[in-house]
């Protein structure tokens, strides 16, 4: 992730120039008064670009037979899906997930979101992580079909019930969770 230098797959050390950028943007949107969008165009501006990659080669490139390893490497300025994995990534807390379990576990790399003490900083992450299901976006159509108790009636699960109209027929069902 922005905010590590990655040097092999245990070894992973902060970046003295991105990991202050990545701690003070996990701050600024904790505060809750920070968009995506406008935490985007502070990181920018404040210089945090992204890893070094290659670029795609163009067609006349491949035509004339230039490796993709001959091309330089180049950085761009973060973008919005960079800022919103970013957020949701518990490996600035030091831990790694375990695909076998689905689970996040402590990594061998230092934490970037740390306390005074030196510890990771969770209070400050899970803080983090309210702020955006907070700011989860709503959608509601307008021109939706009216159905008689639409949101009135839930599963027990805690989904509601949607009915849809499909080829002209209106359908009736829950879709609980297993």
């Amino acid at each position: 992730p922005i905010g590590y230098i990655d040097k092999g797959a245990d070894n992973k050390i902060l970046d003295p120039v991105r990991a202050p950028i990545v701690r003070r943007a996990f701050e600024q949107y904790a505060s809750g008064g920070w968009s995506i969008p406008q935490l985007m165009k502070w990181a920018n501006g404040q210089g945090l670009l992204s890893k070094s990659r290659r670029r795609k080669r163009t067609n006349e490139e491949m035509t004339k037979g230039v490796e993709k390893d001959d091309l330089p490497k180049v950085e761009a300025p973060v973008g919005r899906s960079t800022i919103e994995s970013m957020l949701g990534n518990a490996f600035y807390l030091g831990k790694v997930r375990d695909l076998e379990t689905d689970t996040w576990r402590p990594g061998k790399h230092p934490p970037l979101l740390v306390d005074e003490d030196g510890k990771p900083n969770e209070t400050l992450f899970y803080k983090v992580q309210e702020v955006l299901k907070k700011k989860g976006h709503k959608y509601h159509s307008v021109d939706m079909d009216f159905f008689p108790f639409r949101k009135f009636v839930s599963c027990t699960c805690g989904r509601m019930y949607s009915p849809y109209r499909m080829k002209g027929i209106a359908y009736y069902q829950l879709k609980c969770k297993d």
